[in-house]
């Protein structure tokens, strides 16, 4: 089977990534499979956990089956993962499309394995800068991939979208490069003046599209970065704030609070994993400074964002 690039990882897979790079080299250090549907385990798993909807809808529950872990995207997919997270079985629906098996495989999934393998991954997109990686993290749809979108128009090399991998070396963090793509909406890439059709559709639930290099529209970084900020974007409350783009230091509870809130875990009854990520999250306020950034969600105020972000990442003495 060929192998594909995802984060440092090679992956093994008959089906196409076609939003990866090739991998050269014969050992995978993940094989992913897709399977028929009809062998889903649902009727013996031990469901731990759940991921819902604004209106209370399952969107990803989380079990065990024996030593295995079953990640059930209701009326979509099953996938197990095996105990060392070195193995991925999908038993896809029949109704569910390819490209929506990759973008719940890759974008979901992954960042899920990654942590179980006892990996740091937050809940961030990030650029790298030569100052070092920056990155923003958040909820879904506060802008994350929106200002990553906008820094990477600038010439800025993208590292990932919606899936902050870091790595400690000696004392200081690495961002490791996830694979080149971002998720955008319309008003997005219309706001930004990309031509359509610009890129590939993610998944057959949403209208958004994935952007790629061969679209033109970004370069994606090949290689670690030195972490150099975090930025913690918070919604607008438009009915006390002004028109100003707010950048604030975060204090360590706060920050840490908010690294934790924002962290991928796949089974969060493992004390011992949770204790180590919790560890490893303090350290990371010694190596960057994290901080509070508040800015309307005015498409016309983009580029005065980035500026901002910009202006604040010259200045010597963040805190």
């Amino acid at each position: 089977m060929p192998l594909f690039e995802a984060y440092d990882l090679k992956l093994q897979s008959a089906v196409s990534f076609p939003e990866l790079f090739p991998a050269n080299g014969k050992k995978a250090d993940l094989v992913f499979r897709v399977l028929p549907g009809d062998r889903q385990l649902a009727s013996s798993a031990e469901w731990f956990h759940s991921f819902d909807l604004p209106d209370g809808t399952a969107w990803l529950r989380l079990g065990r089956k024996k030593t295995e872990y079953l990640l059930r995207f209701p009326d979509m997919a099953d996938f197990v993962v095996s105990s060392n997270g070195g193995d991925v079985d999908c038993f896809p629906a029949t109704a569910t499309p390819p490209e929506t098996i990759r973008h719940l495989f890759l974008d979901q999934v992954l960042p899920l394995l990654l942590s179980h393998q006892g990996r740091l991954v937050l809940h961030a997109s990030a650029v790298a800068t030569p100052k070092g990686a920056v990155a923003f993290l958040g909820m879904a749809g506060v802008g994350k991939s929106t200002l990553a979108a906008s820094f990477c128009q600038q010439g800025f090399l993208l590292l990932t979208d919606d899936c902050f991998l870091v790595e400690e070396r000696g004392h200081e963090f690495f961002a490791i490069q996830s694979y080149p793509g971002l998720r955008l909406w319309a008003d997005t890439r219309s706001a930004l003046s990309w031509k359509e059709p610009c890129g590939a559709p993610v998944a057959h639930y949403t209208i958004k599209q994935r952007i790629g290099e061969q679209n033109g529209q970004i370069r994606f970084s090949r290689r670690p970065t030195p972490v150099h900020r975090i930025y913690v974007l918070e919604p607008w409350e438009e009915e006390s704030d002004t028109n100003q783009i707010r950048i604030s230091p975060l204090r360590s509870r706060n920050a840490l609070m908010e690294l934790v809130k924002w962290a991928y875990r796949l089974d969060i009854t493992d004390h011992r994993r949770n204790r180590e990520q919790f560890e490893a999250l303090s350290r990371v306020l010694v190596s960057a400074p994290i901080f509070r950034l508040r800015f309307p969600h005015d498409f016309s105020r983009l580029t005065a964002v980035r500026n901002a972000v910009l202006n604040d990442l010259d200045d010597q003495n963040p805190a």
